[in-house]
């Protein structure tokens, strides 16, 4: 790895304090120890890894780059504060002076490079063929549609985080959103995917204009990972039948469950019937016109 990356590795490693990444890297992977020395760590499984090999000579990566570092749940805030000091060539360990904010005017503080809400991405990736860097931000979704004032705020804040850290003037860095979910969305441009929904009031409160958005999807490219062993049907557990005598101008009061066929979504239209009981026939929904960005 170049300096950078080593740096940008090291300083990410010392601020992932996400105990299920760990439980997951003991539990899937069975490493017991601290991290390991680069050369001894298994990343990703050889399905996923050649799945990402399909995607390097998009991220400008040779054919040789491998995974150097997988953080999943991790905090934007420490991607933050591990680029500004990998750009400084130095590691966070080493640094513990008082900082100031990099206040963004007119954004909302929760949209800042350094926000304490602890938002994170669903998988933190970063790839190397030794010479070019590439990391990877994740969101996955299995049944849900992907939420837009969620990746509106994480597109907003990755583009202020590369830009008050340095990263931005990086020559060898890559950024991207990677989706990845049983089927291809509909809409992968995190812009046209918020211009395409309804106006949120979320997203005027937080005065994220559509402009703002344009500006800040415009440098962060996205691609598509396909999740290949989502079940097919699945069955929850749900409430059913709402009390009627118990009043309540916030909340229902239920008293009663039923097993039902979840609906899971691909390209657009539900995989099985929504919210048919279990032991029933799903209904026919071909030709539900659902939107699953």
């Amino acid at each position: 790895m170049n300096s950078f990356a080593r740096h940008l590795v090291d300083n990410l490693k010392q601020l992932n304090a996400k105990e299920r990444d760990h439980l997951m890297r003991y539990v899937y992977l069975g490493f017991a120890e601290a991290y390991a020395a680069e050369d001894m760590v298994t990343w990703l499984s050889d399905r996923f890894s050649n799945d990402l090999r399909t995607h390097y000579a998009n991220l400008g990566l040779g054919p040789q780059a491998r995974c150097v570092f997988a953080g999943m749940d991790y905090h934007l805030d420490w991607l933050y504060a591990a680029l500004l000091l990998a750009r400084a060539g130095k590691l966070v360990a080493e640094c513990d002076k008082v900082r100031e904010m990099p206040a963004i005017d007119d954004l909302d503080e929760s949209l800042w490079p350094v926000s304490g809400r602890h938002e994170d991405v669903d998988l933190l990736l970063v790839l190397t063929d030794d010479i070019n860097v590439a990391v990877l931000l994740v969101e996955a979704k299995g049944i849900a549609a992907f939420d837009k004032v969620q990746l509106a705020r994480k597109a907003i804040r990755v583009h202020y985080i590369l830009e008050h850290s340095g990263a931005r003037a990086q020559p060898d860095l890559v950024f991207r959103f990677a989706f990845m979910a049983p089927n291809k969305p509909e809409i992968t441009d995190i812009c046209q995917f918020v211009e395409h929904h309804k106006k949120s009031p979320e997203l005027d409160t937080l005065k994220m204009t559509l402009p703002a958005i344009r500006e800040a999807t415009a440098k962060l490219g996205t691609m598509f990972l396909k999740i290949p062993g989502f079940p097919a049907e699945l069955i929850q557990v749900k409430r059913v039948d709402p009390d009627e005598t118990y009043q309540s101008p916030r909340k229902k009061r239920y008293r009663r469950w039923q097993l039902q066929r979840r609906p899971i979504r691909l390209s657009g239209k539900p995989r099985s019937g929504s919210g048919a009981p279990a032991g029933a026939n799903a209904p026919d929904t071909s030709q539900s016109p659902e939107t699953t960005c």
